[in-house]
């Protein structure tokens, strides 16, 4: 309602698909992959989706929705129940025991926070009405997050395995082409490169 009173000429969905989609047969999911929501919180994501494109067919509000993977980096809230590598690196440097809950396999697509920016930038440059993945396309397990973490800290304690929480997906990953067709864009930062980054913003803070 304020975008149609103000004449706001584009509006941009934050949506996730590393939540949408839910458990696929097949990874990575492009935009047409049914939408399987297993929690509330992919639920309302979706519901969102709806509402916009409501507005669009009602108002004619422009608008696109990024569906982004599970975005991490420097300043992200590290004692939320999301977030995992914040919420590692945080615990790790204070010499505390993270938690995995399942057997750690369990896999997303993490895409680092400045490459979430510059899919952002080019969404404003392009105006392109539509739904996009912004992802890597690889998905990576969380034993492998908590291993790289300890190799970067120098952590000499353990991680906590507890049983897996309901509604949790197993493996996620996403399809990105169409954003590189059509937006331009393609992620620049390596896992190793973005860990390092995260790490030593919260070591910096720690400090």
């Amino acid at each position: 309602e304020a975008c149609k009173l103000y004449g706001i000429d584009q509006f941009i969905y934050s949506s996730s698909g590393g939540a949408l989609y839910g458990d696929q047969e097949v990874t990575p999911c492009t935009e047409t992959a049914q939408i399987i929501p297993m929690c509330p919180y992919a639920l309302s994501k979706h519901m969102g989706e709806q509402y916009i494109e409501l507005f669009n067919r009602l108002t004619h509000l422009n608008y696109t929705i990024l569906r982004y993977g599970n975005v991490y980096g420097p300043r992200q809230n590290p004692h939320g129940e999301s977030g995992v590598i914040a919420i590692f690196s945080q615990l790790m440097l204070e010499g505390k025991n993270p938690k995995i809950f399942g057997d750690g396999l369990q896999e997303r697509d993490f895409v680092y926070v400045s490459d979430i920016v510059d899919a952002n930038l080019k969404t404003m440059a392009s105006c392109t009405q539509d739904a996009f993945n912004i992802g890597t396309g690889t998905p990576t397990n969380i034993n492998f997050i908590y291993e790289t973490l300890q190799n970067i800290i120098g952590y000499s304690g353990h991680a906590e395995y507890h049983p897996q929480r309901a509604g949790e997906i197993f493996s996620i990953s996403l399809e990105c082409e169409k954003a590189a067709k059509i937006l331009g864009w393609v992620p620049s930062v390596e896992m190793q490169d973005g860990l390092e980054k995260t790490v030593e913003f919260f070591r910096r803070r720690i400090r």
